[in-house]
């Protein structure tokens, strides 16, 4: 009966698909009119492949101690920096993710090297894929090699 439904829909059959994010991405096409641009630039493609992230997405840090001035229980040390322990169960990235535009055509290469990306507007009809380099100081290595 779904396949019927989704048959009559958007004239796609979903046993031609392999997996349902494929079948939808076709569907959303399909029911946008949307005209994709290739991508001629071989570089251009494999840079913009490069930039595809998916699956879990964690930072695991196998002991911390938080260090909070009045919690009853807990040792405060004054002459330590106040540090506390977050847990953040960030649901359903992916409804957001879909929520977000995706790039089809103008493709180019920018050579602006000094792109402020504080200063792009959210919904912004233009976006970049950066790749950048940062110096990320030697003292900082061991603090942060569990992430």
């Amino acid at each position: 009966m779904i396949i019927l439904i989704l048959k009559k829909f958007g004239n796609l059959d979903p046993a031609y698909y392999m997996t349902t994010p494929g079948f939808a991405f076709d569907c959303i096409l399909k029911y946008t009119n949307v005209k994709l641009e290739r991508l001629t630039d071989y570089n251009l493609l494999l840079y913009y492949e490069s930039s595809i992230r998916g699956s879990i997405c964690q930072s695991v840090k196998r002991y911390a101690k938080a260090n909070i001035p009045g919690i009853k229980g807990l040792n405060y040390y004054p002459n330590k920096s106040i540090s506390w322990i977050t847990y953040l169960n960030c649901v359903n990235l992916y409804r957001k993710s879909m929520l977000t535009k995706l790039p089809f055509k103008d493709f180019e290469w920018v050579d602006d090297l000094d792109i402020d990306v504080t200063k792009i507007p959210d919904g912004s009809e233009v976006g970049y894929i950066l790749e950048v380099d940062i110096d990320y100081p030697e003292y900082l290595h061991e603090k942060h090699n569990d992430f």
